[in-house]
């Protein structure tokens, strides 16, 4: 039931916009989720709602989904929140409606920071709305958070557990069994938190705890004992899983005093208090026949036990690789910062063909948070200048029709170029002839109002890129430093497509804080994901040591290997392999007709791989 209170208004208008895009996927059901999101947002977009909408779920996420889930936001800075399920064309449609004020709270929730995470955002919300979803979502997804919520699922187990016992103690053992199930479920997610993708979906549930045991080290014998005890029968299969999460929803949702739209720890202290000196949860277990959903509800406290010890496992061992990553991070202010025919105001410049390339010197990068990149001490180093008066000379003295314009750092960050220094210098470059545009950015900086401005120039094209690094969050947010989550590329990546903008996506391949098949695995999801997403360039950057001296890890001949394997469709997909790096010092280590065939884009063709060592290339200059 929806709560009064000032978002009435609000919630009247969020079921009309649910009823409109309940009836849109039911007329586009045969259009990719993809399509269908893209589709959802330009309803949105022509409804001229002054609302947030905000699709999560499996659909938010860019996969086929029976459900809809829906956040409705008002700009109001009260606090509330209300939540109904509608049955729309026989579509269940789970909808909240909220405030901009909630979304500044309800990030520190583990479960509703990761609902935002998840989300794409649909349609032209206000610019204020749309940042305070950005806020929520970043501070759900700052490492130091992250850990909390790991350290937080394993306390509210401990508590169920021990609640589930007395249960047992008392004779109520549909009720023990229904606490039981759901502490060996908070208990699995530390593990999903460090090393996996989707913590609280059903479907991919036991997916995700096998895949993230084996990023972890974790033994096969002890996720079977975990996944059997959550209701794994012989079939691999999670139907049974997702039958017993089912029914205890059910059982759950018809509490009275259990409150579904409730922050997770309110709702985990509603059902003990429901445990203590009543057996109303028993008999309405029992209703549900829950007890017979489970294989076996004798394996439930050997399941916990051990769900518990690897959870403790897999966060020591993020920890350690956090750390591991970290110690990479070039600290030394006196390295030497690769340059080519400098400038003052500019550490790289680099006229080949129709072509300029400008790294201007803008103090550094404002985000510097990847713990590979050396580009915030290289720009640190180099002595700034006027960027427009700069980029002008180089303009004039060149005449290039194409114009790669970057720092090092993001371009789009007013805090390091600013939003008139950046259109006096795409004005310059129309009036100096030049046609194509290339800038880099963090997505978070990625707005309809600078890329439209862009867009409109009067260029022939215009290309952003973006240092995604990865598709998995847990490696490139959680390990490798990366300061946006997933969500904000998807926003980015709209945008962009929405204002007729080319997208170039940088995939970092082969630090050695994860091994070759983690490496293998994120470049095979990654290069699926954006394929999905019809980005039009893919560019691949082996790790590049701001050192002399690369550790030992992956090389570029298994880069090759595994590129070989992949059939791109229409997307390009290339690899930066420069002789001279502009963003390190030394390339890791391959044979010559590797690396040959890695610049040359010749992945699958050309000469063999000369797999003897005396054949490798050294790390430096590969």
């Amino acid at each position: 039931m929806m709560r009064p209170g000032s978002i009435d208004a609000s919630v009247s208008e969020a079921c009309r916009l649910a009823s409109s895009i309940a009836a849109a996927v039911q007329r586009s059901a045969a259009a990719s989720p993809i399509e269908l999101r893209n589709a959802l947002s330009r309803l949105v977009r022509g409804l001229h709602t002054s609302h947030l909408v905000l699709l999560f779920g499996s659909l938010g996420r860019g996969e086929r989904a029976r459900d809809l889930d829906l956040l409705v936001v008002a700009d109001e800075p009260e606090v509330e929140h209300a939540y109904q399920r509608l049955s729309i064309d026989a579509r269940q449609v789970d909808l909240n409606v909220a405030t901009r004020g909630w979304l500044g709270t309800v990030w520190e929730d583990p479960e509703w920071g990761y609902c935002l995470s998840e989300a794409y955002l649909l349609g032209h919300p206000p610019r204020a709305l749309e940042m305070a979803w950005e806020t929520a979502v970043l501070k759900y997804n700052q490492p130091r958070h992250r850990r909390r919520c790991a350290r937080s699922h394993v306390d509210l187990a401990g508590r169920l557990f021990e609640v589930s016992i007395a249960a047992s103690r008392s004779g109520q053992d549909a009720a023990a069994c229904l606490l039981a199930h759901e502490a060996l479920r908070l208990a699995s997610m530390p593990l999903i938190e460090c090393f996996g993708r989707r913590v609280y979906s059903h479907q991919s549930f036991f997916d995700e705890v096998r895949d993230s045991a084996r990023r972890a080290g974790i033994t096969g014998a002890a996720t079977r004992e975990v996944l059997r005890a959550l209701g794994q029968r012989d079939d691999p299969d999670p139907g049974s899983y997702v039958a017993i999460r089912r029914s205890i929803s059910t059982v759950m949702r018809g509490l009275h005093g259990y409150d579904v739209s409730l922050p997770r720890e309110r709702r985990i202290e509603a059902l003990i208090a429901l445990s203590h000196g009543t057996n109303v949860l028993d008999e309405a277990a029992k209703s549900a026949a829950l007890l017979d959903r489970f294989p076996c509800p004798e394996w439930l406290p050997a399941g916990y036990a051990q769900a518990v010890r690897i959870s403790s496992e897999a966060m020591e061992r993020h920890e350690r690789l956090a750390r591991l990553a970290s110690s990479s991070r070039p600290r030394d202010h006196h390295l030497e910062t690769p340059v080519r025919s400098s400038t003052p105001g500019a550490r790289w410049v680099d006229a080949s063909g129709d072509r300029l390339k400008i790294i201007l010197a803008t103090s550094g990068c404002q985000t510097p948070t990847c713990v590979f990149c050396t580009l915030p001490l290289y720009g640190r180093q180099t002595e700034p200048a006027a960027s427009v008066a700069v980029v002008g000379r180089l303009v004039r003295e060149h005449r290039p029709r194409r114009l790669s314009l970057y720092n090092d750092g993001s371009l789009l960050n007013p805090a390091e170029l600013s939003p008139k220094q950046l259109r006096e210098i795409v004005e310059l470059a129309i009036s100096s002839e030049v046609r194509v545009l290339d800038v880099e950015t963090v997505p978070r900086f990625v707005t309809r109002d600078r890329i439209a401005d862009l867009a409109t120039a009067g260029f022939e094209s215009v290309s952003v890129a973006m240092g995604l690094q990865t598709s998995e969050d847990w490696l490139a947010v959680g390990l490798l430093g990366r300061p946006d989550p997933l969500a904000i590329f998807e926003r980015a990546l709209s945008v962009l497509r929405e204002c007729q903008v080319s997208a170039r996506l940088y995939l970092l391949w082969g630090h050695g804080v994860v091994s070759t098949a983690d490496w293998e695995g994120s470049l095979r999801s990654s290069l699926a994901w954006a394929s999905a997403r019809a980005v039009e360039r893919v560019t691949i950057c082996p790790y590049v040591s701001p050192a002399a001296d690369t550790p030992p890890g992956p090389t570029l001949c298994e880069l090759r290997r595994q590129l070989a394997a992949f059939s791109p469709g229409d997307m390009v997909v290339d690899v930066s392999l420069a002789e001279t790096p502009s963003c390190g010092v030394a390339n890791l280590p391959g044979c010559i007709p590797c690396a040959t065939a890695l610049r040359s884009g010749q992945y699958s063709r050309g000469p063999a791989c000369a797999k003897t060592p005396a054949s490798c290339l050294p790390s430096t200059g590969a």
